[in-house]
């Protein structure tokens, strides 16, 4: 059994688009992890870098923030550059495989998985050590395979539910957002909407992937993982939206016990 492990690994290695993944991955990772070492090190003297925002520190979350609101984005729209250019069809860009995908899909792939494994060096609940270790998973799915021709579709997937990250790190950033004026209520409006967008084009993606990717024999033999797919990713988009409603729900009730103690 052991000596079957030991050929299967060998082949692996032996296959060029592996290989990169494996050199792409191990990049990343290292590059993540020495940047946010650095910001840790260097934020250890302030204790408002510290505070805990969402499970995180307030350091890491505003490192989440680079990503989230620019990296993300931008290789998602150079990844879409074909289709923008009217050289690929939306259609056949969602069914890339690793055989055809832009390069910018493997480059967020290894961003991503460097940009969530970053997180050892920062101090975290158990329940957001759960959260990565599903989300390292899926890339590691993609990546090999598991979760077939999914390279477009993935990047897309995962970008959308990084913008709704994005609004809601914003959101945890400000915590008395509620009780603020004004302009604060109309951010605290947007990033409620940005979240709800997220969360519904979420399991709109992971439902399309599931029940339209049955074109090629790959994709009707991948029925078990994109099915998983999409429980996993329909699941993790109602519980972020059951917290986004309850945090809510919470800013309003103190917002009116702050309202009633000035009266």
């Amino acid at each position: 059994m052991a000596d079957e492990i030991i050929d299967v690994a060998a082949s692996l290695m032996r296959d060029e688009v592996v290989s990169q993944h494996l050199s792409g991955c191990a990049i990343a990772i290292a590059l993540e992890t020495s940047a946010m070492a650095m910001a840790h090190y260097c934020c250890l003297t302030g204790q408002r870098w510290h505070r805990d925002v969402g499970g995180f520190p307030c350091y890491a979350s505003i490192f989440s923030l680079l990503h989230q609101g620019v990296i993300f984005p931008s290789l998602l729209i150079i990844a879409l550059a074909p289709v923008i250019a009217g050289t690929l069809t939306w259609h056949d860009w969602l069914h890339n495989g690793w055989d055809d995908a832009p390069l910018a899909c493997a480059l967020f792939h290894y961003t991503i998985l460097g940009y969530w494994c970053k997180d050892v060096v920062v101090p975290l609940s158990a329940l957001m050590w759960v959260h990565h270790a599903a989300c390292v998973g899926g890339v590691v799915a993609s990546l090999t395979g598991a979760l077939p021709r999914c390279a477009a579709m993935y990047t897309l997937g995962a970008v959308t539910l990084e913008l709704g990250s994005l609004a809601n790190a914003v959101h945890e950033l400000r915590p008395t957002i509620a009780l603020a004026g004004a302009r604060d209520r109309r951010l605290r409006a947007a990033c409620t909407a940005l979240m709800w967008a997220s969360n519904l084009l979420a399991v709109y993606w992971v439902l399309l992937y599931a029940t339209t990717f049955t074109e090629t024999a790959v994709e009707r033999d991948g029925v078990v993982g994109r099915w998983s797919a999409a429980v996993v990713g329909c699941g993790l988009a109602a519980v972020r939206q059951r917290d986004l409603l309850k945090r809510n729900a919470d800013e309003d009730d103190a917002a009116s016990d702050g309202a009633r103690a000035l009266v």
